[in-house]
């Protein structure tokens, strides 16, 4: 099975009232760490010395999720932007104007006075708190709970109607769900594929690996081949498509015939066997499935593209859950044979494979919901990663690869013949036609974060990937700050605000080149 899940991570915002006030924040701390729970604490994590407006703002913008610990004191030093706590409170309302539904912060009320005005800051007034006042377990296992995303009490799934009649009054059949495969491949399912794949790849016998790769694969790409009857169908009358409810359903179909393949693929990943762990193959099989229509329906030409774009991703997802960074982006380097025979292309530079996938007419923001939907909520997904949050943190760190390598690549084309490179800020200013999207790092839920850091758990084979394109490390810095507000540009396009006033960057991979040793000095601040 893959690496230990990314613990959550949590940064504590309190005031020092008290030494018995901070002895109890280091209390509660001590509590979520033995609940599995990454805490970043100042009496922990700083020393004589450190920069400290550094600490608040690396721990509060990286952090899944903030506790806020609410005493008379902290609500006033916030509310009249005093001290340590008036800065953090700088940078939680940036983060709560750039997105209004978050509940990153998390306020905890500790101590409140009569007046009901102070019980919480009043930029955080409108709120869910919890109440430790009484120290309640109860409460703290809620708190615990709410931080893993796995609360005590799920809404239940609807149920059918009970008095849905038909037009005569009789009762309403239930709907019949669509025989998405041929009935031969029903039996091929993904999770026990991805299972008895592992199991042969512990026993390293590789000709069972070969007998049941082919099968799998003859009998994916027989139903995928199979499905195009579907797609027209489900297309059949229809003038126009909402790419949100049509497209999606078209989709599932296509995955539905895949995921076995993709399954036994991401098996060979993990696997860490020379022998068995490149997978590049199989997108060239998935996009050139042979006996594919490739006229009618013009979303539908093309449409083998849009399962290789999931397959990238998941495949990179894959390889750096289990530490292999070097192997994620030998698959985004390498080459695939596009329909039509066409050049061979790079799949980190086709666009179709990265995000803007022709059955959602380039739409890249339908193309990454789908992809975000989808790993959620299937099961085979959660069986091979661990949950699908875990797949997302995954993909989300992938994502941090394959940015790096575009900067990296943008930075060889445009490197002098003496091996120097003079950055201007307005080198990477317009990107929207980078060929990488960037919802990995700014989506709503904890991926970007967790995956940042499961990112920087390979931090000895990042500079690798510049390496590659013969960048020198020196250089690295200038580019990467000038790369950073061409992404807080793309971002912006969409309304997504990365930047706070004076300048520094929101985005959790902005301090990339300090966290794993370059430089020093963070992106647009000038070294003492």
């Amino acid at each position: 099975m893959p690496d230990e899940p990314v613990p959550p991570r949590i940064f504590i915002s309190y005031s020092h009232d008290t030494p018995d006030h901070k002895q109890w924040v280091s209390g509660l701390a001590t509590s979520l760490v033995d609940k599995g729970i990454d805490v970043i604490l100042d009496q922990w994590d700083m020393s004589l010395g450190g920069d400290l407006g550094h600490f608040m703002e690396h721990g509060l913008t990286t952090a899944d999720r903030v506790l806020v610990i609410c005493t008379p004191t902290y609500c006033k030093k916030a509310n009249d932007g005093r001290g340590g706590v008036g800065y953090e409170k700088i940078i939680l309302t940036s983060e709560l104007l750039r997105n209004t539904q978050t509940d990153k912060f998390i306020p905890i009320i500790r101590v409140a006075d009569d007046d009901p005005s102070v019980v919480v800051p009043t930029c955080l007034g409108s709120r869910l708190f919890i109440d430790l006042r009484a120290d309640d377990p109860a409460a703290f296992e809620d708190l615990a709970r709410d931080i893993h995303r796995m609360p005590a009490n799920t809404k239940p799934r609807i149920g059918k109607n009970p008095y849905a009649q038909t037009a005569t009054g009789a009762p309403m059949a239930a709907a019949a769900s669509p025989a998405l495969l041929p009935t031969t491949t029903q039996s091929l399912n993904p999770i026990s594929v991805y299972d008895q794949a592992i199991t042969i790849a512990r026993t390293k016998d590789f000709i069972a690996w070969r007998h049941l790769a082919r099968d799998v694969r003859t009998k994916s790409l027989k139903a995928l081949a199979e499905c195009r009857h579907q797609l027209d169908a489900h297309l059949q009358g229809k003038n126009s498509l909402n790419l949100q409810t049509d497209i999606p359903p078209l989709l599932d179909i296509g995955m539905t015939a895949v995921a076995p393949m993709f399954a036994m693929a991401l098996a060979g990943v993990e696997s860490g066997l020379p022998e068995i762990e490149r997978q590049e193959a199989v997108l060239d099989e998935v996009i050139n499935v042979a006996g594919w229509t490739r006229s009618g329906y013009s979303i539908l030409t093309d449409f083998p593209i849009n399962l290789g774009f999931m397959y990238h991703y998941l495949h990179g997802a894959m390889a750096v859950q289990v530490g292999r960074l070097d192997l994620a982006m030998e698959l985004a380097r390498s080459t695939f044979q596009p329909p039509n025979g066409r050049e061979r292309r790079r799949v980190c530079e086709h666009h179709g494979l990265t995000g803007w996938t022709p059955v959602f007419q380039s739409h890249v923001t339908h193309s990454w919901r789908y992809l975000q939907k989808y790993v959620k909520r299937e099961a085979w997904i959660a069986h091979c990663f661990g949950s699908g949050l875990d797949a997302m943190v995954a993909v989300a760190a992938y994502g941090y690869g394959l940015t790096l390598n575009e900067l990296s690549r943008s930075m060889q084309d445009t490197l002098r013949s003496d091996g120097t490179w003079t950055p201007q800020r307005d080198d990477f200013k317009d990107i929207k036609y980078s060929a990488i999207p960037l919802f990995f790092c700014v989506d709503d839920d904890p991926a970007p974060q967790r995956g940042y850091q499961l990112f920087l758990r390979a931090h000895q084979q990042v500079p690798a990937i510049w390496q590659h394109h013969h960048i020198p490390d020196h250089l690295m810095p200038a580019g990467w700050e000038a790369w950073l507000i061409g992404q807080a540009n793309w971002l912006a396009a969409l309304n997504y605000h990365c930047f706070l006033m004076g300048g520094e960057s929101l985005l959790p991979h902005a301090n990339l080149m300090v966290d794993i040793g370059i430089t020093r000095t963070r992106p647009f601040q000038k070294d003492n």
